[in-house]
């Protein structure tokens, strides 16, 4: 297990609780449900730390080896979508940066993972004012095949379900998240260029 360094984290009782996390986070080494989900709640009946958790999660993505940033993605997408705020705010800081190192280091296979993962934050309403700059900075300085979404108006009164980006782990396939095809993936103003036709396709 890689040492990170407490320098510039609380100390005391807050210490103990970034030791506890992080021995929770290195068992991050696969997409487990399991190790997702405890991780999740811990954020939530820890919203106290939410900073530091934050910090700790952004900080461990520039850590690990390439295979397993996806999973690191989709816990900090399970805690935004289960338990909302401050996490949503507080992510939404460096999500693209985040999400840009991760694309940077992925294969094919995982970029249309993020894509989808992208989508459902549109529909999510999460990330809403760093989303379209999101795309421009992939399509721009990564993947010139990257849709561009712009920012779409919200109408009062309206409500749009929460769709999960990943789904049921069964005991023969621990350790394997499966994204979820999104029926309105498209209707959000996607430019859809040919490196992603197929992967949009899917979603209808």
């Amino acid at each position: 297990m890689s040492t990170v360094t407490m320098q510039g984290l609380p100390g005391g009782p807050a210490e103990n609780f970034v030791k506890e996390y992080l021995a929770h986070l290195h068992k991050l080494v696969g997409n487990d449900k399991l190790v997702i989900n405890t991780l999740t709640e811990l954020a939530h009946v820890n919203k106290a730390h939410a900073r530091t958790i934050v910090h700790l999660i952004e900080r461990r993505i520039k850590e690990v080896e390439k295979e397993r940033h996806l999973p690191h993605i989709y816990l900090i997408d399970s805690i935004c979508k289960n338990h909302g705020e401050p996490y949503i705010e507080l992510f939404e800081r460096n999500i693209i940066p985040t999400f840009c190192h991760i694309f940077k280091y992925a294969d094919e296979k995982i970029r249309a993972s993020l894509y989808k993962l992208r989508s459902t934050w549109s529909t999510s309403n999460m990330f809403e004012r760093k989303l379209t700059d999101l795309d421009r900075t992939i399509n721009s300085n990564l993947d010139p095949a990257w849709p561009i979404r712009e920012r779409q108006p919200v109408y009062p009164g309206s409500t749009c379900p929460i769709p999960s980006c990943w789904g049921d782990v069964g005991a023969e396939s621990a350790g394997t998240i499966t994204p979820n095809p999104l029926a309105h993936s498209l209707a959000l103003g996607a430019v859809v260029l040919p490196r992603y036709t197929d992967c949009c396709n899917s979603y209808h």
